[in-house]
């Protein structure tokens, strides 16, 4: 290719240049000028790939500083308004980029001098460049039912934008992911006996003290949960080039799984973090020894061999926390602690009452005072065991991976032993957060539980050891209890009035 005179015109059909070669538009990092000789030597050694090709130069910007320097470079090689033949091809590689860049920089520089103007060849950008964002309203987003909102495919069709625009959104924080679980459908009454139970945990407040919810040290949590042999669908992280893992059963519906009843104190812990009890007072496994009734590959006929109750009936249950859970309170209570116990289960119907004579007579055995109480209905939040622990032993008992109904077991009752008694006491903590949101709502399951920061505080060594509450909050429940019914009847004019005007609208969410 022919180059002009002053190499001041280029045929732009000849030379072949690429868009980010030309693009004056493109913001530059600033090259210093002493690494221009090291970096030009390497750039021009030819380096070869597996097909003997030359590989390409690597692309180099040019900051205003160094603009100026290739400005300077061209008014001192110039003879009058004209450069030597090669001078931009020379410049162009001391600075390796394109003679193409290093050409407009000296008409800009030409155009200058003819004119008898300053010479100024920085970039004329001053703000940011390149494709500006798309612009999203939220309102857009409110307008389209939940229904419609489950997927991003489906958001993406119903914003009529494309699917990667939709995940730049997310990314930016512009919309958020929410994951939503079903809760207790609660009634007007099931609200008042929340608020009820939670006034009842509060210790009032004194001059000089505010109002704060009991220590809860004389209270066992009693819940049953199934556990399962395995799940349906695992999550594993894998190397790129791992074979991914096989998973096989005679039938996803008839997986192996196990009830247990576990029972769960707060942990007494010392000034020092010395644990001084744990609170575990035991995790048991509704099972049975039975004869196998036929012979298999595994066994012969005979073979005595443990199996999950199916059924767990009252008397099944009645006989597990008296002859196993009570048992195991007197056993690992510490002998300094109170003999006044209140064991708190919810309301299954195959839960006991507490005045069956087998009951009252293991439970107040070596002094001990134990009685049973139930938490509210439709209340999984006022339970520690629901709240956070069983789901703790779910996760540590995934990572072993048992085969058979005794590996199960002894997985669980591992996983439960080895959870760390300081993070129970956390779990009772956010048990004393939640009943305080429950009241602030007047007994309504609608609220996000709060964090506190639990293990920050620790380190500062400001970790309460329970919660306070404020003097007005429990003068509001205690009229709200008193008067709630002439306050429920207040509030369903009201979602009366709003649902005539039309202001309960269809949200897409499927559930009444």
């Amino acid at each position: 290719m022919e180059w002009l005179e002053n190499d001041s015109d280029v045929d732009v059909e000849e030379y072949e240049w690429t868009d980010d070669e030309s693009d004056e538009d493109n913001p530059v990092p600033e090259i210093h000028e002493q690494a221009l000789e090291a970096s030009h030597e390497e750039e021009h050694q030819p380096s070869h790939g597996e097909s003997g090709q030359t590989s390409k130069k690597r692309r180099v910007e040019l900051s205003n500083f160094n603009r100026t320097h290739v400005a300077d470079k061209l008014q001192q090689a110039c003879n009058g308004y004209k450069l030597p033949q090669g001078e931009i091809k020379k410049i162009a590689e001391e600075f390796m980029v394109s003679r193409w860049t290093v050409s407009r920089i000296w008409k800009l520089v030409q155009s200058q001098m003819i004119a008898d103007e300053h010479i100024n060849v920085a970039n004329k950008r001053t703000e940011k460049v390149g494709r500006k964002r798309i612009q999203f309203n939220p309102e857009e987003l409110k307008l389209i039912p939940l229904r419609k909102r489950t997927s991003v495919r489906a958001v993406a069709a119903a914003l009529g934008i494309h699917r990667s625009t939709l995940h730049r959104l997310i990314k930016r924080g512009a919309i958020k992911k929410h994951s939503n679980a079903l809760k207790p459908d609660l009634s007007s009454e099931h609200r008042q006996a929340r608020v009820i139970w939670c006034l009842k945990s509060v210790i009032p407040g004194t001059k000089n003290t505010l109002p704060r919810f009991s220590h809860m040290y004389n209270v066992v949590h009693i819940d049953e949960k199934w556990f399962c042999m395995s799940k349906v669908t695992q999550k594993y992280y894998l190397a790129p080039d791992e074979k991914e893992p096989q998973r096989k059963c005679k039938s996803k519906r008839f997986i192996i799984k196990v009830m247990f009843i576990a029972g769960l104190a707060r942990p007494i812990i010392n000034n020092n973090g010395e644990v001084l009890f744990d609170g575990k007072v035991g995790i048991f496994p509704f099972t049975e020894v039975v004869p196998a009734k036929r012979t298999s590959k595994n066994k012969v006929a005979g073979t005595m061999e443990t199996k999950p109750i199916r059924s767990v009936t009252k008397e099944v249950v009645k006989d597990k926390i008296v002859h196993d859970m009570l048992p195991s309170i007197r056993d690992k209570w510490p002998s300094w602690g109170t003999k006044d116990i209140f064991i708190v289960q919810d309301n299954a119907k195959p839960h006991i009452s507490g005045r069956e004579p087998e009951f009252v007579e293991e439970a107040t055995k070596d002094g001990f005072n134990i009685r049973m109480v139930n938490q509210p209905a439709q209340s999984p939040d006022m339970n520690v065991l629901d709240l956070g622990y069983f789901r703790a032993v779910q996760s540590i008992k995934d990572q072993i991976a048992p085969k058979t109904v005794e590996e199960l077991i002894e997985a669980v009752v591992k996983a439960y032993n080895e959870y760390d008694a300081k993070l129970i006491n956390h779990i009772f903590l956010t048990l004393q957060t939640c009943m305080k949101e429950t009241m602030k709502i007047k007994g309504s399951n609608k609220y996000h539980i709060p964090h506190m920061n639990k293990q920050s505080l620790k380190r500062r060594g400001e970790l309460p050891n329970t919660i306070e509450v404020t003097q007005d909050l429990v003068d509001e429940c205690h009229f709200w209890v008193e008067n709630w019914s002439d306050l429920e009847d207040l509030e369903e004019e009201v979602n009366q009035s709003n649902a005539g005007n039309g202001s309960d609208s269809d949200d897409g969410v499927g559930i009444m």
